[in-house]
């Protein structure tokens, strides 16, 4: 219980800079937006079809030519040498078997739609062109088989078929190298991000699959889709999908994922000592909070580990330099003026207060040790040394 209430807590701090509030409303979301107006046409005829449905006489002739068309595909799909049903299925043979199988399946819906049989056909439709990698027709056959045939009971499966090839097609990896010293060679993103019908079909799953797997599945493919772009202007939306993640499945075997892809969407940001070192203070807050969805696993635990030594690491190294960004203009008369904070005589204070946050974080380091030599060498104290954030 406490896990949950700590969640929005710990990550409403990371977001830092008047970030608005999560959660994040998904319904404005382009991706929503974009998968909800593919489906207008599906949504319309489903209406047309329910009626008919209601009212259609299906005969056993109707149905055993479903069954046929059912048969026929699967048999393709498993073996490919089998009699087309129709003459000119003949030249199929100069298809693959999934495609032909895809074509006697989609035959077989649109035939005979009303049929018993209509709910497999699709699912057996999505499945061949799942397998082609087809996603606009794994997408349009799961929407059927939703607006059309909402009570089929193989509904799960065919969502996690549609997944499955959305995450196949979308392909993300990362590698972390947590050694490397420059920020930019820590973080190898892979994937395919120019992929708009896998971030739809993410974007349908997200609101229509099961909440123990599927949904959270999309989702979290929604927000690697973003972060695979490397762009700035896409960062905060990536964030702001693996917050979701978070705020929305807080005790998701994947929430552990979530939050170390969101630390490294920051990391990503990070570029030298000589930057903003507001990146890393987000970072290490979501840290903090993935040690806790851990749960003591120790691989997991290791992980945090070894970002949170990254992060201090650089984080020495961000303090020891704004140490001896004060010392090099301390020395020069007018630059000190400029540099000293208002009401202050001590040009060194500024250098101390930095000095001191490398050593008290981590007081057995390289950047520690060099700290404390160069503070030595510093002139006497002549006020009191700034305490951040006091008045």
């Amino acid at each position: 219980m406490h896990r949950v209430l700590l969640l929005p807590a710990v990550l409403a701090a990371a977001l830092a800079a008047g970030e608005p509030e999560l959660p994040s409303s998904l319904s404005v979301d382009d991706e929503y937006e974009a998968a909800e107006k593919a489906m207008e046409d599906i949504r319309r005829d489903a209406g047309t079809f329910l009626i008919e449905h209601a009212t259609f006489v299906v005969s056993d002739a109707y149905d055993a030519s479903a069954a046929e068309h059912l048969r026929q595909s699967r048999a393709i799909l498993a073996d490919g040498n089998v009699q087309p049903l129709e003459p000119w299925y003949a030249a199929s043979w100069l298809y693959d078997d999934a495609r032909r199988a895809a074509w006697v399946a989609e035959t077989g819906f649109e035939t005979y739609p009303h049929s018993r049989f209509a709910g497999a056909l699709l699912h057996q439709a999505l499945l061949c062109r799942a397998r082609l990698g087809d996603l606009r027709d794994v997408r349009n056959h799961l929407a059927r088989l939703w607006y059309y045939i909402e009570d089929y009971p193989e509904l799960g499966a065919s969502m996690l078929a549609a997944l499955e090839a959305a995450e196949k097609r979308q392909a993300f990896t990362t590698r972390v190298d947590l050694d490397a010293a420059d920020p930019r060679a820590v973080v190898d993103i892979g994937g395919s991000y120019q992929v708009e019908e896998s971030n739809r079909l993410f974007a349908f799953l997200t609101r229509h699959g099961d909440r123990d797997d599927v949904a959270p599945r999309a989702l979290l493919g929604l927000a690697r889709a973003r972060l695979l772009t490397a762009k700035i202007e896409d960062a905060y939306t990536a964030r702001r999908g693996y917050e979701d993640f978070v705020y929305t499945y807080p005790e998701h075997p994947l929430a552990f994922t979530a939050l170390l892809e969101l630390a490294l969407s920051h990391l990503m940001a990070y570029r030298g000592d000589h930057y903003d070192v507001g990146a890393l203070q987000q970072a290490q807050a979501i840290i903090e909070q993935a040690e806790i969805q851990a749960r003591g696993d120790t691989e997991r635990v290791a992980q945090v580990d070894a970002y949170r030594r990254r992060i201090r690491g650089w984080l020495q190294d961000r303090d020891l330099r704004a140490a001896r960004w004060y010392v090099e203009r301390g020395g020069i008369a007018w630059l000190r003026e400029i540099t000293m904070p208002p009401g202050l005589t001590d040009w060194a204070a500024g250098a101390r207060y930095y000095y001191g946050q490398v050593i008290e974080r981590d007081p057995g380091t390289a950047q520690a040790r060099a700290a404390e030599r160069e503070r030595s060498e510093l002139p006497a104290a002549t006020t009191a040394t700034p305490v951040l954030g006091a008045p």
